[in-house]
């Protein structure tokens, strides 16, 4: 769950091409795209073309859905409440 917080929060924050999201979250391609590929089939992020910008190195890039930014924003505020639990429990 983590790490598709990690993708999740990386793309919120505008890091929303591969390298970057690779770079944030550190994970390698291969789970990297299955994370992508999860959280397209489930209408949570979308794949835009960005081949018409004069960016050689990528021609995609992610966005949160509307239902991708209510989930993330779900999972912040649950983890942040957790985070609270827990420190008044030490």
């Amino acid at each position: 769950m983590d790490l598709y917080f990690g993708v999740l929060k990386s793309i919120k924050e505008d890091n929303n091409k591969v390298t970057q999201i690779m770079r944030e979250v550190n994970i390698p391609w291969k789970t990297l795209k299955e994370i992508l590929l999860s959280l397209i089939n489930n209408g949570i992020i979308e794949e835009i073309d960005a081949s018409h910008i004069n960016d050689s190195r990528t021609n995609v890039y992610y966005i949160l859905t509307k239902k991708g930014n209510n989930i993330y924003e779900y999972l912040r505020n649950t983890k942040n409440h957790i985070n609270h639990v827990l420190f008044l429990l030490s």
